[in-house]
């Protein structure tokens, strides 16, 4: 099992805020340490449902909505240094090598067993991470994806060429133009990854009918999915790039573990 000393870096929108939350000297506030007071159209409590069918323990924290930052991760006892905050089983993060096109992502060389250099296996998951989101219900990881926010325009992918002006000089940029390839992770040179391995392989297995039709929705979706890789993906182990259900797109892999 995967035991994670931090917070639930999924569970984080759009900041992570992490509290002691200690009644008895502060009393108790309204929305933290619960999913009380949500908002219609909020996963909070089908996401939680979801990590305990999943066999996902957080003993010590669960989502909460403070004042003036939203919904986020809160303690609900006092955590000391070293103690365990989450502990995911394996089966319950997201990977190339678990998802409904396992298969095709290995023989595509998009998997860890066959990639042969680290940005593959990171469109792997891309790939992984669209496939599953497009078969909604059907999937195992629908309440977890769905939790992920739904409009990732806030990311630097996205933003419009005077908006990036503002990156300019830093390493953010660098990343995203290819200068920088280490780390391997996304987002990187996007548009060339989609054009050279995400957009052929989606040809090549239209017949799965795990993609959206149409170039455009593919796109978005693809962009999506990279930016929820790019957020919420961590490795697992030494060399396992994965999306988790609690941080990592536990839900999904990938080689880096993010706070935000």
């Amino acid at each position: 099992k995967i035991e994670i000393v931090t917070v639930y870096l999924a569970c984080v929108r759009p900041l992570p805020l992490f509290e002691q939350a200690n009644m008895g000297k502060r009393g108790k506030q309204p929305g933290v340490g619960s999913v009380s007071g949500e908002k219609p159209g909020d996963t909070s409590k089908s996401f939680l449902t979801w990590l305990s069918a999943n066999g996902v323990q957080h003993p010590r924290c669960t989502i909460g909505y403070l004042p003036g930052t939203g919904r986020g991760v809160v303690a609900t006892k006092p955590i000391k240094a070293g103690d365990q905050v989450v502990e995911v089983p394996d089966d319950a993060v997201c990977m190339a090598e678990n998802c409904c096109i396992a298969e095709q992502l290995e023989d595509a060389g998009l998997a860890k067993a066959t990639a042969v250099d680290p940005m593959q296996e990171v469109q792997g998951l891309i790939l992984a991470v669209m496939a599953e989101r497009y078969k909604a219900k059907a999937s195992r990881w629908r309440e977890y994806l769905d939790f992920i926010p739904q409009d990732m325009t806030h990311m630097p992918m996205f933003w419009k060429e005077e908006e990036l002006r503002e990156l300019r000089g830093t390493a953010a940029l660098d990343k995203m133009e290819g200068k920088v390839q280490v780390p391997a992770d996304a987002p990187t040179q996007v548009q060339l990854a989609w054009e050279d391995v995400a957009k052929p392989f989606i040809e090549k297995h239209r017949d799965l009918k795990v993609f959206p039709q149409g170039e455009a929705a593919c796109w978005d979706l693809y962009r999506w999915a990279t930016a929820a890789v790019a957020s919420y993906s961590f490795i697992l182990g030494d060399d396992h790039y994965q999306v988790s259900g609690h941080g990592a797109l536990l839900g999904c892999t990938e080689p880096h573990h993010r706070q935000g």
